[in-house]
Parts: C-alpha cells; sequence; structure tokens
C-alpha cells in the first residue's frame, strides 16, 4: 500500500501512536492524510519521531489535529534528518509563537521539503525571521503557506528579504499576517529582482496606498507573477489607476483579486480600460465598490468581449 488516507476518522492520540511506530518500519507508504483526527501532541510527538528514520513517506497531512504548543520543535528536529518527506501540511496546530523557529532552522539543511503548510498556528515574527533566513539560502522548497500567523511588519520584511535571493520558492501565501505598509512594501519590491514565484497571496493585510503603488510598478516588469491576491487592502483608487496602467503591458498575470480596495469609479474605469487590450488575465475579481451613473459600468468588459478573461465579478 503506498497511499492511506484517514482524514476525519477519529484516529486519537492512541491511534497516533500507533502508526507512528509503524512508520518507522514501514518502507511502501508514499503518501499518509490523516486530517482532523485530534492525534494531540503524543500522536504528533510519535509521528515526527519516525519520520527520523523512515524512508518511503512522501506527502504527510496532518492538518486541525491539535498537536499543541511543543510539537512544532518535534517536527522541526525531524526535519533535520528526513531526506524523503516532499510534503508536509501542519495547519492549523497551535504551536507556540517561537517555536516555529526549529522548523525555520531545519530549511537551512533539509533538501527534499517541497511544500511546507504552518497557516493559522500562531507563530510569531521570531518564527518568521528564522524561516526567511533559511529561505535565503534554501533550494528546494517550493510552496509555503503561512496565512492566519501573526507575522506583523518584521516578519514581513524577513520575507521580503529572502525573496531578493531566492530561485526556489513559487508558492508564497501570507493572508492576514498583519504586514501592513512596511511588510508589504518589502515583499512588494521584492519581486522586482525575483525570478521564481509564481503566486502570492497577501490578502487582508492592510497594505496600504504605498504598497498598491509599488504593485503597480511591479507588474510593469515582473515576468513571473501568474496570480495575486490583494483583496482587503485598503489600495484606493490611485492604484486602481497604476494597477490598471501596469495590465495594459503585462502578459503573465492569469488572476488577480483586487475585492474590497475602495477603487472607486476611477480605479475601476482604468482597470476596465486595461482589459481591452490585456492578452494574459482570466480571473479577474473588484468586489465591493459604490455604484453611481457616472461610474461607467456600462463600458464593464465582460468575459465574452475580452478572448483571454474567463470570468471577472464586480458587485
Amino acid at each position: 500500500m503506498k497511499e492511506l488516507s484517514l482524514s476525519d476518522c477519529n484516529v486519537g492520540e492512541e491511534g497516533g501512536r500507533a502508526i507512528g511506530d509503524a512508520l518507522k518500519t514501514n518502507s511502501n507508504l508514499q503518501k499518509l492524510d490523516l486530517r482532523t483526527n485530534n492525534i494531540g501532541p503524543e500522536g504528533g510527538r510519535a509521528i515526527s519521531d519516525a519520520l527520523k528514520t523512515n524512508s518511503s513517506l512522501q506527502e504527510l497531512n496532518l492538518t486541525y489535529n491539535n498537536l499543541g504548543l511543543e510539537t512544532s520543535r518535534a517536527f522541526g528536529e525531524a526535519l533535520k534528518t528526513n531526506s524523503c518527506l516532499q510534503r508536509l501540511d501542519l495547519e492549523q496546530n497551535i504551536f507556540d509563537p517561537e517555536d516555529g523557529w526549529v522548523i525555520g532552522d531545519a530549511l537551512k539543511t533539509n533538501t527534499c521539503l517541497q511544500k511546507l503548510d504552518l497557516a493559522y498556528n500562531g507563530l510569531g515574527p521570531y518564527s518568521c525571521r528564522v524561516i526567511g533566513g533559511a529561505l535565503k539560502t534554501n533550494l528546494w522548497l517550493q510552496e509555503l503557506y503561512l496565512d492566519g500567523n501573526k507575522l506583523g511588519p518584521e516578519g514581513g520584511c524577513s520575507i521580503g528579504d529572502a525573496l531578493k535571493t531566492n530561485s526556489c520558492l513559487q508558492k508564497l501565501f501570507l493572508c492576514g499576517t498583519d504586514l501592513g505598509e512596511e511588510g508589504g512594501s518589502a515583499i512588494a519590491n521584492a519581486l522586482k529582482t525575483n525570478a521564481s514565484l509564481r503566486e502570492l497571496n497577501l490578502a487582508y493585510n492592510n497594505l496600504g496606498l504605498e504598497v498598491g503603488h509599488v504593485f503597480g510598478d511591479v507588474l510593469k516588469t515582473n515576468s513571473n507573477l501568474t496570480v495575486l491576491y490583494l483583496n482587503q487592502n485598503n489600495l484606493g483608487p490611485e492604484n486602481g489607476r497604476a494597477i490598471g496602467d501596469a495590465l495594459k503591458t503585462n502578459s503573465n498575470l492569469q488572476i488577480l483579486n483586487l475585492g474590497f480596495n475602495n477603487l472607486g469609479p476611477e480605479g475601476v474605469r482604468a482597470i476596465q480600460d486595461a482589459l481591452k487590450t490585456n492578452s494574459s488575465l482570466q480571473q479577474l475579481k473588484l468586489t465591493y465598490y459604490k455604484h453611481d451613473p457616472d461610474d461607467g459600468s456600462e463600458n464593464w468588459v465582460e468575459p465574452r468581449t475580452n478572448p483571454f478573461l474567463r470570468s471577472a465579478y464586480r458587485v
């Protein structure tokens, strides 16, 4: 058996310990899904201990298992020696705010992990600083999910600094991480030189006007980004115009979410105008802005009039 899915099966701590023991000697299983099983700290530690010697498991999903405050350390230590795990999901397990540094430290030497999901785990700026430091030299990690952690501006700056030199990361999700203007600017400016990132989610970060302007500049020259989420960031009409102007020449972006940014009639019209010539965008979301008789709605470019755009949403 190479794949085993036990998602939402009430495995519990005892079951988690048993699975951990089995993984120490099993040499066939490649994919294990244990989402939503409440295996707890003991089950989590048993599985992390098994990862130190297991030589077959490539994908492990432990999302929402109440692993607890100390288990992140155990997984960090395991990742330092594990040589086969490629995808690890630890979302929603509530770790200690600073204990994520052990996992970050492991990324400096781990040479096989390609996806790491640490979303909604209560991690703080220090953990992010260590993770960011590891990304400067890590040549393997392609997907990183840190949504819902309180990384703050400091964490955003750490990630932004790493993106200047990182040449491997392709997906970065930082939705709702309190980046603010400083953290958002650091990441946006890094995209002027970063050549690997394909998908970026910075939704719900209160980035503000300045960051939106930087993204307008970035989209004029960046030739790699295909997915960008900037919804709920108070970008305002001026940035709607800046991004619209960039979309006239950008030929790579396929998905763009600018919802709930108070773009106003001017910002919306600028993006409408860009859609007449843009040849790459396939999905666009602009909700919500106030309708009025002069908002340009009669000129809205529906998907059917743009041969490339598959879906466009405005409310």
